[in-house]
Order: C-alpha cells, then sequence, then structure tokens
C-alpha cells in the first residue's frame, strides 16, 4: 500500500498485452516481511492464504520480485515438514512471475510499441535478488530498450544491493545508510535523471536517498515508467 500506484501501472501493461488481470479478493502479503523477520510461524500463516488466493489462476505475476523470490524459494524452507503444503507450493512455482521476466516472454510487447514520449536516456539499477535469485542479467534494461527505443545504461554495480534489503534498513540503519550512499553517489556519476529500478522496496530507498543528497533523479519502477507511455486504453491490446 506504500506505492499503490505500482500494481496500478502493472495491471495496465499486463491488460496492453493481452492479459485478463485478476485480483483475487483474498489475496494479502504474500509473508515475505516475516519471514525476514524470522517469524517462521507468521510466514506459514501467510503462505497458505497466498497459496489458497492462487489455486485456481493460471499465472501468478507480481511488480515486486522480492515476492517471487519468497514465493519460489521461501516456501519452500517454511513448509518442509508439511508435505501436503510443500506440494502445494512447489506447484505454484511454474506458475509465478515478476513483471519483468512476464513482459519478456508471454506477455511481450511489440519492439517499439512504448516509444512515443520522453527519449531521455535512463540508468537502470537491477534489483539484486532478480540479479543473484532468480538469474535476470540484463533483462530489465533490455526490456525498456525493446518497448521504448530510448538509451539505457545499467548502473555501475547495478546487481549490489541499494541498501534497503528487506529489514537490513530497519534493523541496521548505518550500515543501509552507507551502502545507499555509495549507490546514490554512483547514480550522481552518470548525468542522467531517470532511475528505473524493479522492486517497490528499492523505489522507496533510492527515492528517500535522492531526496536526502538533494539528487534531481526520478526514480521510478518499471511498471510506472512503462505505463505512463501506454498510448491506447489499458484494456486495449498493443499490437
Amino acid at each position: 500500500r506504500v506505492t499503490p500506484e505500482t500494481p496500478v501501472a502493472a495491471a495496465a501493461l499486463l491488460r496492453a498485452a493481452g492479459a485478463e488481470v485478476v485480483i483475487p479478493a483474498q489475496q494479502h502479503c504474500c509473508g515475505l516481511p516475516a519471514i525476514d523477520a524470522g517469524d517462521d510461524d507468521a510466514a506459514r500463516e501467510m503462505a497458505r492464504d497466498t497459496l489458497r488466493a492462487f489455486g485456481g489462476v493460471d499465472d501468478v505475476v507480481t511488480p515486486a520480485p522480492s515476492c517471487v523470490v519468497a514465493m519460489l524459494h521461501g516456501y519452500q524452507d517454511l513448509f518442509a515438514d508439511e508435505p501436503t503444503w510443500a506440494e502445494r507450493a512447489t506447484q505454484l512455482t511454474g506458475r509465478v512471475h515478476d513483471l519483468v521476466s512476464y513482459l519478456s516472454g508471454p506477455a511481450r510487447l511489440p519492439a517499439g510499441s512504448l516509444a512515443q514520449g520522453d527519449a531521455s536516456p535512463v540508468v537502470v539499477d537491477r534489483f539484486c535478488q532478480s540479479a543473484n535469485f532468480l538469474g535476470a542479467g540484463s533483462q530489465l534494461e533490455d526490456l525498456v530498450a525493446h518497448l521504448c527505443s530510448v538509451e539505457v545504461s545499467p548502473l555501475a554495480e547495478a546487481d549490489t544491493c541499494c541498501g534497503f534489503g528487506g529489514m537490513t534498513s530497519l534493523g541496521n540503519p548505518e550500515l543501509s545508510a552507507g551502502i545507499l550512499e555509495r549507490k546514490i553517489s554512483a547514480l550522481a556519476d552518470t548525468g542522467v535523471r531517470t532511475v528505473i529500478t524493479a522492486n517497490p522496496g528499492c523505489v522507496i530507498h533510492l527515492r528517500g536517498g535522492a531526496h536526502a543528497s538533494g539528487g534531481l533523479f526520478d526514480v521510478q519502477h518499471v511498471a510506472e515508467y512503462l505505463a505512463a507511455r501506454l498510448q491506447t486504453q489499458p484494456d486495449e491490446p498493443i499490437g
């Protein structure tokens, strides 16, 4: 609920790609914050609710790849001693996708279909867990370049954590601030105004760092950046 514009933008992009977007009424947090906090009992309760909510849908797509990591990896640990729920978690793994990978594959829009609009260059800061757990590589910048025909370059140390790090920013604020300072310095060195990343936590953290430093950076979630360039109604597929 901190960045409600992000899922709204993600839904608009999926509809533009021709997908039917369904948001189960019973869906809530996947359990990641509880996993990060070491509260396995609460995490298991939220994970069970998530598995129930998504039991009857074809694909599960989220603009928060940290949730994908939780569902693909964290659930197996949570349900190591509960075979029935572990099997349900396994059945989900083949259907859960982060937004960038889904728009790069099953819901791929035509090249240049979002090229209208600002042609200014952008810099990409990859979400570290997308790189380290999901093997995303250059997928984020490749997607933006493919759709928008703008100059896209990865930030120096783009695969390195921005300092948000789940509970790190709360439990170790000094460490988090030091990592963030390094990231903001790298952003300043690019001379590029628009910064794109793919995880809401990173967006919040980088925006805070930019504001505190006085940096003139426009930090956007990739869903926001792409959806703002849609030239058709959200329910009308492109191409």
